[in-house]
């Protein structure tokens, strides 16, 4: 967030302060030729020393009011904070950054209002005192309370601390450095650039509300998850409205004038007015490093007074020179060069002109800062002769304007005349054809046959095939309606006929590349994912993104869609580390659409939903919570979009522990479901059957067995397609084997892996999860055999998995209970230990799935006597479930019970056994199984 900077200011203790002071008196009598070279040798390698005393030295150099106005500004600073524990309602979890004028923490609410992550930043201790500083804080609120753009955190609240330290509370971005996020990303020079214009959009839109930043630079833009930049750390910026005053008319000294120096202005450096140019020189600058790779000014390189006096004397090498990246050469020379000229008036004067030059790069234009050379030296030579040239100029630029507006117009005219003339012959053409089309069914023109509409639409198909080969704009108009018709019959063979037919047609008339092109190969790939055929539909998918890769911001409409359905392929093969990614992308290009809300949000659940399956549902939550709200807004309660949204976060919720509020999402969303949807509609009883596997989690088994099928899913016929027609058959048997009724869960398990396998094709997680789950009933069966080769087919896909966490857990676990059974005792030992580390592998692991691992193996322990490990073991997961679950669950009964046998308590283990029977009911599996445990009898049951 906020970083300290050695020539603003740091943090220092007394000694630190008198050390500075004695080096200052030393060599503030020393001649300036020699001066830095001794310094370099006092200081040996304590470079932040180095730069304070040289701060000092050059602020008495400038006779800007040394030792006055130096020592109460490091004075302030030798002053030890008191240590803060929270601010107003916010807990602290850690210090995010530290710069010269505030702290920044991280902190979280602590009154349990709302779960939410946030930045404070609190005024420094011992600055109160100093009026500048604090009413620089008093506008830094106003600032951020008056600024609401999408690339800039926000302000959420503020306050004065139990000390009257005034603090701010920020949006908190979870992200990485724009540079780093380049990176790491392997962005190119195009993506970079349209990256950093959205950092423009946000510096635009802070000067058009009269506000200058100052302190532009990579540290100060992180990009989030959602690949989406934010403008971070308004602390120095500036008001510009003239009845504004921030009380820095008076600061002559360098080390307490803000700025970063390697991205400052050279006005900045000199103390000089500021202007919303100023601002367009750090932009010009975070540029030149997000492309070259290297700073135009390194302070690592050279001492600060020449850093200082290479800024504002020193012409710095071009970008493609400084990174030898010869790409670079030309417009973009030009652009960079132009952005950080040390006139302030020769640069772009806003940064909408900045952004508007690079849009003209990247379509292909002329842009202004090539020809700005040639236009600044004319502009010289105008000033210095400016009286013969006025009367001459002006004339001659009436007439230039005047031609040139009619030849604008003239074109403009003759273009949009062709244009229209095309679609009229283009509709006329597809009317005539339909028309012959409809025609064949006139029984008075083809011998009384009357013909139904799919032989109209199959008559129609075959002539396309035939007809039309010298007119392809008309045929590939033609394809795509007969191709919808078929689609939306569920032809889905004859629609995938058509769309390839299309995918000719459209590169014969408008070109490869073009965006009709991208438009039918993402259908085609589309079609193909429909169909069950994820390579294909993978390898049209790329084509489509190789090609709409190239297209210009604006323009790129088609790209967020290929990205889109390109991650939800990804995402069915279990590639969701890569599917994220291009999830990501999607959001952030087609938030640039706002026309197009809808498919924002579409983008945005699939988004949350691929983080969820990725591993991450507490990123996922966030994401999926603001697209209901959003949805709910925007197309009312009433929309069956709602209850969708309400489901996948719902389940997300569920994941996470939160069960009574999943509960009751899941039972909103399908009473909504069923006022709008028909009856037994796949959204409806999806909703029933997750209800049901919560209710399963929550020990609340004969509920849930009563909202399963009563029998195999294949006999209800349930209208449920893909991957999640496995669902009913998948709860029903696993909620059946919870409740110890082995015998009857078995078919649902092997219909739900039938299933799984015809929709999602062989080797899905899916159809992993599934096998792990068989495996639990036929060990229970005693079909050992049968069992091992169920755990081996989830390992070998899980293996081929960049992240396998909970699910690879599983198949581990139930690998190690069968090891149990049989008595292998150190094969179980390492089997245990396998599945918990599967968990601790994940970025982000599975609470629960830890926690129910960790039971298993403190109960594996005791049996073999190794009690201290067994406690350390229980107590783990009983503090996870105590923590996410809620009170009286009987997961938290359970690792009770486990806790106190490994402590060798019995009669704790009793009375915790008494609840478990209590909240689960003598029928239940884990109450059996835990009787048995409790009575020191072989358990021949897994615990979870």
């Amino acid at each position: 967030m906020v970083l300290s900077d050695p020539l603003i200011g740091a943090r220092m203790n007394a000694p630190v302060w008198e050390k500075i002071q004695q080096l200052f008196d030393e060599a503030s009598e020393l001649p300036a030729e020699t001066r830095d070279a001794w310094l370099e040798r006092a200081c040996g390698e304590d470079r932040t020393l180095y730069l304070q005393v040289q701060s000092l030295l050059l602020a008495n150099d400038a006779n800007s009011g040394f030792p006055e106005r130096e020592v109460a500004y490091f004075a302030e600073r030798i002053q030890v904070p008191k240590p803060l524990d929270s601010i107003g309602p916010y807990r602290i979890v850690a210090e995010l950054g530290s710069g010269g004028m505030g702290v920044v923490y991280l902190c979280e609410r602590a009154d349990g209002e709302f779960e939410r992550k946030v930045a404070i930043k609190v005024l420094r201790a011992g600055l109160g005192a100093g009026p500048n500083l604090t009413q620089r804080f008093h506008v830094e609120r106003r600032i951020l309370a008056s600024l609401d753009h999408p690339n800039i955190a926000r302000m959420l609240d503020g306050g004065v601390t139990a000390d009257g330290l005034p603090y701010l509370v920020m949006e908190y971005v979870e992200g990485v450095r724009i540079d780093q996020y380049c990176d790491r990303n392997h962005l190119s020079v195009r993506q970079r650039l349209q990256l950093f214009q959205q950092i423009c959009s946000a510096v635009g839109y802070a000067h058009r509300n009269l506000i200058v930043h100052r302190d532009i630079k990579p540290s100060n833009i992180l990009v989030g998850m959602d690949g989406v930049p934010k403008l971070l750390d308004f602390g120095i910026a500036k008001l510009s409205h003239p009845d504004e005053v921030t009380g820095e008319a008076d600061i002559t000294n360098l080390a307490e004038r803000p700025m970063t120096p390697e991205y400052a202005s050279p006005e900045q450096i000199l103390g000089k007015g500021l202007s919303t140019t100023t601002d367009v020189y750090s932009l010009g600058i975070v540029l030149y490093e997000l492309l070259s790779g290297n700073r135009p000014y390194d302070r690592t390189k050279m001492d600060p007074i020449s850093l200082l006096r290479r800024i504002c004397e020193q012409v710095p090498q071009r970008p493609s020179d400084a990174g030898s990246k010869p790409n670079l050469r030309g417009d973009l020379d030009h652009i960079m060069m132009m952005a950080i000229r040390k006139e302030s008036i020769s640069r772009y004067q806003s940064v909408e002109l900045f952004s508007e030059d690079i849009d003209r790069y990247l379509d292909g234009y002329p842009v202004i800062a090539r020809r700005g050379n040639r236009r600044y030296r004319i502009s010289k030579f105008l000033q210095r002769h400016w009286l013969p040239c006025a009367a001459t100029f002006t004339f001659l630029a009436l007439i230039f304007a005047s031609a040139a507006n009619i030849a604008i117009q003239n074109a403009r005219v003759i273009r949009e005349r062709d244009i229209a003339q095309r679609e009229r012959a283009l509709s006329q053409k597809v009317s005539e054809f339909l028309n012959s089309l409809f025609q064949a069914s006139d029984p008075f023109l083809n011998d009384g046959k009357q013909l139904s509409a799919r032989q109209l639409l199959d008559s129609g198909a075959d002539r396309l095939t035939k007809e039309l080969k010298s007119e392809p704009e008309v045929r590939a108009e033609l394809l795509e309606t007969v191709g919808q018709a078929y689609k939306h019959i569920g032809e889905l063979e004859a629609a995938e006929r058509m769309f390839r037919e299309k995918v000719l047609a459209v590169d014969q008339a408008y070109g490869p590349g073009s965006i009709p092109s991208i438009r039918i190969l993402r259908q085609l790939g589309d079609m193909e994912r429909m169909r069950k055929r994820p390579l294909e539909a993978e390898r049209d998918l790329r084509r489509a993104l190789a090609l709409a890769d190239q297209l210009p911001p604006g323009k790129d409409y088609e790209l967020a869609q290929t990205l889109n359905n390109l991650a939800l392929v990804e995402t069915a093969r279990g590639d969701t580390t890569q599917a994220a990614e291009h999830a990501r992308r999607a959001v952030a290009i087609i938030a640039r659409y706002p026309d197009d809300p809808r498919e924002v949000l579409t983008m945005q659940s699939n988004l949350g939903s691929i983080l969820f399956a990725n591993g991450y549902p507490s990123k996922a939550e966030p994401i999926l919570r603001k697209v209901l709200q959003q949805r709910r807004v925007l197309l009312g309660e009433n929309h069956p979009q709602v209850p969708t949204s309400m489901r996948r976060l719902a389940t997300v919720l569920a994941n996470l522990g939160r069960y009574t509020e999943a509960e009751q999402m899941f039972r909103d969303a399908r009473m909504k479901s069923a006022k709008l949807l028909r009856p037994n509609h796949p959204d409806i009883l999806l909703c029933r059957y997750y209800l049901a596997e919560v209710l399963a989690a929550e020990g609340r088994y004969p509920e849930a067995e009563a909202l399963t099928p009563k029998q195999k899913a294949s006999d209800e016929d349930i209208p449920i397609r893909g991957i999640e027609a496995a669902v009913p058959a998948g709860i029903a048997g696993w909620t059946l084997y919870l409740d110890g009724k082995t015998p009857e869960a078995a078919p649902y398990l092997e219909e739900a892996l039938t299933k799984v396998r015809a929709e999602g094709g062989p080797g899905t997680l899916a159809e992993a999860r599934v096998l792990s789950k068989r495996s639990y009933v036929q060990a229970s069966q005693g079909r050992f055999h049968d069992a091992a080769q169920s755990v081996a087919g989830a390992l070998a896909i899980f293996d081929k998995q960049p992240h396998r966490g909970a699910d690879a857990g599983d198949a581990f676990a139930a690998a190690a209970w069968m090891s149990r059974l049989r008595g292998e005792t150190e094969q179980a030992r390492v089997l245990f230990n396998r599945a918990v580390a599967a968990d601790r592998s994940m970025p982000e692991p599975n609470q629960l799935a830890l926690a129910s691992h960790l039971v298993v193996q403190a109960d594996f322990l005791t049996g073999l006597k190794d009690y201290a490990a067994a406690q350390s073991l229980a107590r783990e997961a009983l503090e996870i479930r105590t923590h996410v679950l809620p009170a009286g669950s009987w997961a938290i009964d359970l690792s009770r019970i486990v806790l106190a046998q490994a402590a060798r308590d019995p009669a704790s283990a009793q009375k915790e056994f008494a609840t478990l029977r209590r909240n689960l009911g003598d029928s239940a599996l884990l109450t059996r199984a835990a009787s048995q445990r409790v009575s020191k009898s072989r358990i021949t049951l897994p615990l979870f």
